[in-house]
């Protein structure tokens, strides 16, 4: 009998190791399928940019060449035009000629490129916890709210200042004629012609701030691509199975003509991410960080 009952506790032993060994196990799909989620909630799966459109200076040569390969991709409308002029300024006590070279572009979107346009930066998707979800309150269901009365007290003037003093009115020593002028003012006006240029300089210099004069930047999302999961590796369980991290590799996919000239990358390059997870009894194991 003695033996008989050994045995029996063996067996449960064995039984309850094996049960708590498939609760705990960890496996890379596993991991794979978890991140992914997670960086779809937190819309980390979209590539996207920021990109500038109608008439602005660009006097950077690289985001000009950009700027003529979305030209040639039929994805933008793109002119440029160069705006040169020699201008005297004076240093201390005598007189130098600086070179001015400005670039003006004027972008715009093809029927093409507004298929790659975004309407809003991807937000993450809150998380929500049905576990904690209930009504939250209203007083006005219960008849002693309605009935209270709010407080209502007279107001007490204060009997150091004077009405109709005068204080809010008071000149800020603008006249009529400068606040107008302010209000009036735009935010590129043409500064003064530089002194001692020839006339072509001059006219230069007055038609580079005459293409900017009144233009506004404007900016729209553009998609480039995606990535995604796929593969884990290097999984190390730490602490008698209560967290776990590994590596995450993503890999782009979808790629467009914008995301090849704008972000440099190709359909298959890598990113290596690593994860944090933690094994809760309830649910398994859950992911808790993901960082670059």
């Amino acid at each position: 009998m003695i033996r008989y009952k050994s045995v029996l506790t063996i067996a449960a032993v064995a039984v309850l190791v094996v049960g708590c060994t498939d609760n705990t196990r960890i496996s890379p799909s596993s991991i794979a399928r978890e991140a992914q989620a997670v960086l779809e909630r937190g819309a980390g799966t979209t590539l996207y940019t920021r990109f500038q459109t109608g008439t602005f200076e660009c006097n950077d040569p690289e985001a000009r060449l950009s700027l003529a390969q979305l030209k040639a991709a039929k994805l933008i409308n793109y002119s440029v035009k160069r705006y040169a002029w020699w201008e005297k300024t004076r240093r201390w006590y005598n007189f130098a000629y600086d070179f001015r070279d400005h670039y003006i572009v004027t972008v715009s979107l093809t029927s093409k490129g507004e298929r790659l346009v975004l309407d809003e930066v991807p937000a993450p998707v809150e998380k929500v916890d049905k576990d904690m979800d209930f009504a939250e309150f209203d007083a006005s269901r219960y008849a002693w709210a309605r009935k209270a009365d709010a407080e209502n007290w007279a107001d007490i003037p204060n009997p150091f200042i004077a009405p109709d003093s005068g204080l809010d009115g008071a000149d800020d020593g603008n006249g009529p004629d400068e606040t107008a002028s302010a209000q009036t003012r735009g935010n590129r006006a043409p500064k003064a012609v530089p002194s001692g240029t020839t006339l072509s300089d001059t006219l230069a210099f007055q038609s580079y701030y005459a293409a900017l004069r009144d233009k506004e930047a404007q900016y729209v999302l553009l998609k480039l691509g995606k990535r995604k999961v796929v593969k884990v590796r290097n999984i190390q369980v730490l602490n008698v199975l209560a967290s776990a991290k590994a590596e995450v590799i993503l890999e782009t996919a979808d790629i467009n003509d914008a995301g090849r000239i704008l972000f440099k990358k190709e359909n298959g390059f890598k990113e290596l991410m690593n994860v944090s997870l933690a094994y809760y009894a309830d649910k398994g194991w859950k992911v808790e960080d993901l960082s670059f």
